[in-house]
């Protein structure tokens, strides 16, 4: 019987520690997981400021609505918000029927209008209302729309 040597073998490395990378595959899951649910954030301040904004329309306490409305918007309708929101004749848009959030936006839907909400700080305000629900390819249609 001959004798073959064996090729030689480095030692085996020292234990890597794989807890960091687990702890983070998960954590890449859990936000993954979140954004293909549409639920990037909580959805009740916007939800809140929805429902305020429907209404203040509705009960024509305009100056409410327009403390609501992100300073674009507010800007955009002029000096006199309520005067300006009361011109546009904006619909009262009924109940919240549901609520997207996507980080600092968000889209309140309603019977058969939107909203788009912006959050800046803790605070939720209207950025456009009124709106035509937004279409596969075509930018919604707005009344009242901040930049």
């Amino acid at each position: 019987m001959s004798c073959t040597p064996r090729p030689c073998r480095a030692a085996p490395a020292a234990p890597v520690a794989r807890r960091p990378r687990s702890v983070a595959l998960v954590a890449v899951a859990l936000v993954l997981a979140g954004l293909a649910s549409g639920c990037a954030g909580p959805s009740d301040g916007p939800r809140e400021v929805g429902e305020g904004f429907a209404a203040a329309v509705a009960d024509g306490r305009l100056e409410d609505a327009c403390a609501l409305l992100t300073p674009a918007a507010r800007d955009d309708l002029g000096d006199d918000c309520a005067a300006s929101l009361a011109g546009l004749d904006v619909a009262p848009p009924g109940p919240v029927t549901g609520v997207e959030t996507y980080g600092r936006a968000a889209l309140v839907r309603y019977d058969d209008t939107v909203a788009f909400l912006a959050r800046t700080g803790s605070t939720w305000q209207v950025r456009a209302a009124d709106c035509s629900p937004p279409a596969e390819a075509a930018p919604a249609d707005c009344t009242v729309a901040g930049d």
